[in-house]
């Protein structure tokens, strides 16, 4: 830890990932935005990349997951952590919020500097 990550948007733009970038990967992801990641997923998985790949993906409650049945069973070396803000799931490893630097905590360290990317839909 100690890297400092600076999130913004969205704005509007996009951002890709392909396996010939490489390397290790950080996806944030709420809501409607895993549809974009999703796709990277995919990508990755189709790959057989060997890199790390994390997906934080905060929603409010258990039933306002995207995808629930294909991140249950994403490719292996893809670690997904769904974090619930409003009412989390009887049994989480955390209670119902917003990200926090303690949800950060406890991630491996990637070897080098990882690609990461975010998506969200906007604030209403």
């Amino acid at each position: 830890m100690g890297a400092e990550v600076e999130v913004m948007g969205p704005l509007g733009g996009w951002c890709v990932w392909t396996p010939q970038d490489g390397g290790p990967l950080l996806l944030i992801a709420g809501g409607s935005g895993a549809v974009p990641v999703m796709a990277m997923l995919r990508a990755r998985a189709a790959s057989v990349s060997g890199d790390p790949c994390t997906l934080l993906y905060p929603v409010r409650t258990a039933d306002e997951v995207w995808y629930a049945t294909e991140l249950d069973a994403v490719a292996e070396g893809v670690r997904v952590r769904r974090l619930y803000t409003r009412t989390a799931p009887e049994g989480s490893r955390r209670p119902a919020g917003r990200i926090s630097a303690d949800d950060l905590l406890g991630m491996e360290p990637p070897p080098r500097t990882p690609a990461a990317t975010s998506a969200a839909p906007s604030p209403a």
